[in-house]
């Protein structure tokens, strides 16, 4: 992603601990890589050979008005953005393209590769270098429909119904034809993806086969098998996208940071000015659109706590918080121009949900908080969704509680993130801990938790306990007397209601209504991961086209375009998981849906 200007950029070995944490950790974050510095000396002229002279002179039509003349969505600018950078006078050189794409990480590579193979003529300017340094994050590839999911006898499924669901789950927030558009293109974005990576970097299907209680629609909600999981080899896998860039008659350019819009909301947008490490400027015309795909903007901390209000106020004794992602330059260039920023709230990936993270993360066990009681339905719309309540508990412990009858939850869990996939091998590990913590009695067993490189919480670990009785459970808990009491009184009447089949407290789908009859009963205690976040889910607003809009209007601004990170109205409201790996198949079918677009333009 851009660094804007005077700002330090991240260390290649910084950045490469930082997603090899996030990878340990099974963060799942769309890496929107974007705009850099370069150690070229002057990019290679473009397909039709326009490159400028060196020392070319801006003309007084490219200076875009700045920040103090174009109102943006702000009644006054923050300090985080400040004023647009004044437009360079001397550019080392000049090259245009019918489309110029900042970034290339899973949405930019994905859009430059699609509308390249249509014929156009398209530049990509990259931050990160052409070594084996380069990095995107995540591992999982979330979709629908893709050929290489019908190889491996996966159902084909409803696209209006996966709209609505999705809608579900944003209350209604989300850019529709974005949600379409991704059960549309996602599977051949994918499709795509595979046919160009190496034999030892193909994906493996995630949550597939599906456990024999699974449904894939329970109440109002669904879930969706077989993700493609990457692993280790998702970088191998976009080298190969970005070769493909180049195979269909793209150009990337690598070490170039994007330093701002040449124009503005008024008169369009016809160019980016790059930076490269040598601090010389480069122009990039773009007859037909400019594309910021440059990620999200989780590391600047104060544009994170303003545009993340929800994530700054559940984590009120932390410190201000940032990601993993990027510096936000994309968003800023646009909103420097008089676009719009996404109306809130604005989502993040972590931050407002607050879980355990036990072994049965993401399963509907009984959860209670460090009174002993249980405060909510605990899997409604899934583990993510179901976990924002405990988020808003009181500063603490929270507790997943289950019995030795633990595979029936796992056998009828939604195939989505966090779930544990109900494996031999998975059920074995998951045993081995539950027969230790049982052995260990009150002392219980560590579990060192798995944290994200962005977390800011205690390194502690945290407990697994294993009893006979629930009351003998509870003492080993920690609780206090009361909360002894009243952890029993709920472990009880939980039972009752899934005895009778209605949960009469908080409404939980009679599906997971699984009582724990089946001593010994086993608790997990750790406080909410609400500190460890991965990324902003939240960009500039745009149209269903992915056009951005004018900040005064709400009207597309011409020439300027959006996607991944960068764009807003995918996660309106919070982190929506109905499936692995959903922020990076959003990013890549939103990319690939755009070069779609204005390949066919």
């Amino acid at each position: 992603m851009a660094v804007a200007a005077g700002e330090e950029k991240l260390s290649r070995r910084g950045f490469l601990a930082m997603a090899a944490a996030g990878a340990a950790a099974g963060a799942v974050v769309t890496a929107g890589a974007g705009i850099a510095s370069a150690s070229e000396k002057s990019a290679p002229a473009d397909k039709a050979g326009s490159a400028a002279s060196a020392a070319t002179s801006s003309a007084a039509a490219d200076s875009a008005a700045t920040t103090s003349q174009v109102r943006t969505i702000f009644r006054s600018n923050p300090d985080w953005l400040g004023e647009a950078p004044a437009m360079p006078t001397e550019f080392a050189d000049e090259q245009t393209a019918d489309i110029v794409v900042v970034g290339c990480g899973h949405s930019g590579a994905a859009c430059a590769r699609k509308a390249a193979e249509l014929g156009k003529n398209v530049i990509v300017i990259e931050q990160q270098s052409n070594d084996d340094t380069f990095m995107v994050l995540g591992q999982a590839i979330g979709h629908i429909n893709s050929q290489w999911q019908a190889n491996q006898g996966v159902p084909t499924y409803d696209v209006a119904e996966f709209v609505h669901n999705w809608q579900l789950h944003c209350a209604n927030r989300a850019q529709g034809k974005l949600v379409h558009d991704f059960a549309v293109n996602g599977g051949q974005a994918l499709d795509d993806l595979v046919a160009v990576c190496p034999a030892d970097a193909q994906p493996m299907a995630q949550a597939w086969p599906a456990p024999d209680g699974w449904q894939h629609k329970i109440g109002e909600f669904c879930s969706y098998p077989a993700a493609a999981s990457f692993g280790g080899n998702i970088n191998a896998a976009m080298a190969a996208q970005r070769q493909a860039i180049v195979d269909a008659g793209g150009q990337v350019i690598y070490d170039m940071s994007a330093y701002r819009l040449i124009g503005d909301a008024t008169t369009g947008i016809t160019g980016v000015v790059g930076k490269d490490t040598d601090g010389k400027f480069h122009k990039y015309n773009a007859t037909e659109a400019v594309v910021l795909a440059a990620g999200d903007f989780s590391g600047d901390k104060a544009m994170f706590a303003d545009l993340c209000q929800e994530v700054a106020e559940v984590n009120v004794a932390q410190e201000q918080l940032a990601g993993q992602g990027w510096s936000g330059q994309g968003q800023k260039m646009g909103l420097w121009a008089g676009a719009a920023m996404e109306i809130g709230p604005r989502a993040a990936m972590g931050g407002n949900f607050g879980l355990p993270m036990s072994g049965m993360v993401g399963t509907p066990v009984l959860r209670v908080n460090k009174y002993g009681k249980r405060y909510g339905d605990e899997f409604f719309a899934g583990g993510v969704t179901a976990g924002i309540s405990g988020a808003r508990q009181p500063s603490g412990m929270i507790y997943d509680v289950w019995d030795s009858n633990f595979a029936a939850y796992m056998s009828k869990n939604p195939l989505e993130h966090f779930n544990p996939e109900a494996t031999d091998e998975a059920i074995a590990k998951i045993q081995e801990q539950m027969d230790q913590a049982y052995a260990n009695g009150a002392d219980g067993l560590e579990v060192q938790v798995q944290r994200g490189p962005a977390y800011t919480g205690p390194d502690t670990p945290a407990y697994l306990y294993g009893a006979d009785t629930v009351e003998q459970l509870a003492e080993y808990m920690g609780l206090d007397e009361e909360a002894q009491k009243t952890f029993v009184e709920e472990f009880n009447r939980y039972n009752e209601l899934c005895a009778e089949g209605e949960d009469e407290d908080f409404g939980k789908d009679p599906t997971f209504m699984i009582a724990l009859n089946n001593p010994p009963y086993f608790a997990y205690g750790n406080t909410p991961n609400t500190n460890d976040i991965m990324c902003a889910l939240s960009g500039l607003f745009v149209t269903g086209e992915q056009q951005v809009v004018a900040a005064d209007t709400f009207e597309p601004i011409k020439g300027l375009y959006a996607t991944g990170n960068c764009s807003g109205g995918r996660f309106p409201l919070q982190y929506t998981a109905p499936m692995n790996g959903a922020s990076i198949g959003f990013a890549l079918a939103g990319g690939y849906s755009l070069g779609l677009y204005l390949g066919n333009k």
